[in-house]
């Protein structure tokens, strides 16, 4: 097939363009796949991780809560939420959501990268709030046990305790339960650092920098909805627009050639 030199001048135009263009858009879509959770709503189930070392470290727990959440999603009642919440300040907000591609990467990013990453240090406990907390606190086990396995790291299932201060997962209903208050522990009394395999660069339980996740992965941006911010969501919009303008670009060529 030969071209009109207007209509090669035109489709070369077209491939500059798309050239340009693409390490714009498909970034933009990738972030999509991150998900930050709405507010907690009257009813929701949220849950957190102790604040232990190494989990007291941000990258750690959005990786191994990212590695929960299919598992916890698929496991919770009919119409109800569950949702996973860390410290901001004095309070307590949903905790994003990462592509699960970004798991192995906030592993390595604080320090945590060889498998297995945790060498388990004891029992799992888990306490909860209510009846209704109570209720879903299998799901977050079998979550975690799973997440865990994935990462080759065996654990049994948590002992149910009464004491919040020892617990390593903690349930409660928001808007009817009192949210607890969060144990702050230094010494690791359920998953410690694997140590016969350290990673280079960061050091195990090293805290990320102020105002941000460490190692690259900030909290996302959010409106008043809860929701993404718009340039994520108008991300895919604008890449099938992009593609549309390609395709209806080409046949024009083509005709005219």
């Amino acid at each position: 097939m030969s071209f009109r030199p207007r209509a090669l001048a035109r489709l070369v135009s077209v491939m500059l363009i798309a050239a340009a263009l693409t390490p714009l858009l498909v970034p933009a879509v990738a972030r999509a796949q991150t998900r930050q959770p709405a507010p907690l709503a009257g009813g929701d189930i949220a849950w957190a991780f102790a604040n232990e070392n190494p989990l007291s470290d941000s990258r750690l727990s959005g990786a191994l809560g990212t590695a929960m959440t299919s598992s916890v999603e698929a496991g919770a009642p009919a119409g109800m939420r569950i949702v996973r919440v860390e410290a901001e300040g004095p309070d307590l907000v949903p905790a994003t959501i990462y592509p699960g591609a970004d798991v192995p990467l906030l592993l390595a990013a604080s320090g945590f990268g060889s498998t297995p990453p945790f060498v388990v240090a004891g029992a799992c406990r888990v306490w909860s709030a209510s009846p209704a907390a109570a209720g879903v606190a299998p799901v977050l086990e079998g979550a975690l046990i799973k997440a865990l396995a994935g990462l080759e790291v065996n654990v049994d299932r948590c002992i149910t305790t009464t004491n919040a201060a020892e617990a390593h997962l903690l349930v409660w209903e928001h808007g009817t339960d009192t949210a607890p208050a969060l144990p702050q522990r230094d010494t690791p009394t359920f998953l410690a650092p694997n140590l016969a395999a350290p990673q280079p660069g960061a050091q195990p339980g090293q805290q990320p920098s102020p105002g941000g996740m460490g190692g690259g992965f900030p909290r996302p941006a959010v409106t008043g909805t809860g929701g993404p911010e718009a340039p994520r969501d108008a991300a895919p919009v604008l890449l099938l627009a992009f593609g549309a303008m390609m395709v209806l670009g080409g046949r024009r060529i083509t005709r005219r050639a």
